[in-house]
């Protein structure tokens, strides 16, 4: 595995650690502007590479050098996050992890926070999301972006390698534990989404009245953006490049998208996915888009990479287990494009117009 930023960056291009998904429709612009509803507030918001993609953060108040503090310490956050979750990075805790072997490794308690919910995103997904897939993520060459199509062999003895259930974690001690010298995490499901959910966390206690943070994709907003308005998203456009298909309101706080518009590549004439199954080592091939609504932005993370392996009818019927969480999936059935909702978005989403417009495109 190499160490090197650019490869860092093309492996999250396929993990969906670049732009896509929900973006910002409008919501967030760069500098400072007067809050309508009140003369007095102002909104901050500034845009920096961050985690391997752009992170946009916006936030709401009176003060504006505090803002700009804010903000300050919210892409800290991030950057803390980053350093101590990412693969590739010598000194961060995932890195010292797979390379332990069996043997117990030391975390930062945040690390060990997104471990824990990990493991509780991969039960409820009964193992469609999976940290423990790093060996297959490195099989198929999403580490150095030399990407090939392994023996059946190969995806034989690299499966025993991934199952969530043997990894150790202990979140009172801030340890955790790998059941084999070749296992590894891979968190690229769930950090970013931590990251997001760190930052409004610092704005929030800051002061700030109203924020939203986007990174690439990965949003989480509090508050308003103007008086008695909701912060409005934009849905990509699964099927066309920079392009949305909707907007819905945020709803609830958080939203993530999956989809295989992100990266792919061709393999005997069939669109693989840059998004693998941990159960049967593949890529995902008919799921297009998976959008989930929720109360955090780490757990929206990782329910819309795990539920992107799962059929519609499984995806939704997990979905129906947990409060409030709402669920957009967009898939490829013997040719035609379908949409499928959960009922809380009913009269948000126009689930026939999107699918009218799908079809014009599939």
């Amino acid at each position: 595995m190499t160490t090197s930023e650019n490869t860092d960056l093309t492996r999250r291009k396929f993990l969906k650690w670049t732009a896509g998904g929900l973006v910002g429709a409008g919501a967030l612009t760069l500098g400072l502007k007067p809050w309508k509803g009140n003369p007095k507030a102002v909104t901050v918001s500034q845009k920096r590479p961050a985690m391997g993609t752009f992170v946009e953060i916006t936030a709401r108040g009176e003060e504006e050098g505090r803002l700009d503090q804010l903000l300050d310490e919210a892409f800290e956050e991030i950057t803390e996050v980053d350093e101590s979750m990412s693969v590739f990075k010598e000194q961060s805790n995932v890195y010292r992890l797979n390379r332990a072997g069996n043997k117990k490794v030391d975390l930062t308690p945040g690390t060990a926070e997104v471990l824990t919910e990990g493991q509780r995103i991969s039960q409820i997904t009964e193992g469609s999301f999976d940290m423990t897939s790093g060996p297959l993520l490195d099989l198929w060459g999403f580490y150095d972006g030399k990407l090939s199509v392994p023996s059946e062999g190969e995806l034989s003895e690299t499966l025993k390698l991934v199952g969530y259930e043997g990894l150790e974690v202990d979140p009172a001690r801030a340890t955790a534990t790998l059941p084999d010298q070749q296992a590894a995490i891979d968190l690229g499901g769930v950090a970013k989404g931590y990251g997001v959910d760190r930052a409004v966390e610092v704005l929030k206690d800051g002061g700030a009245s109203a924020g939203l943070v986007n990174a690439g994709g990965d949003i989480r907003g509090f508050g308003s953006p103007e008086a008695d308005r909701a912060w409005k998203v934009g849905l990509q456009h699964p099927l066309t490049e920079d392009e949305l298909l909707g907007a819905l309101d945020l709803i609830l706080p958080a939203v993530t998208t999956s989809g295989n518009y992100e990266s792919f590549f061709t393999y005997r004439g069939s669109k693989l996915a840059h998004i693998i199954d941990p159960r049967d080592g593949r890529p995902v091939e008919d799921t297009l888009s998976v959008s989930v609504l929720t109360d955090s932005a780490v757990e929206a993370d990782g329910l819309s990479t795990g539920l992107f392996s799962q059929s519609a009818t499984e995806a939704v019927s997990t979905v129906s287990e947990l409060e409030d969480t709402e669920l957009i999936y967009i898939w490829n059935e013997d040719g035609e494009v379908k949409v499928e909702v959960t009922e809380g978005l009913q009269g948000e989403v126009d689930r026939s117009s999107y699918e009218r417009e799908l079809a014009s495109l599939g």
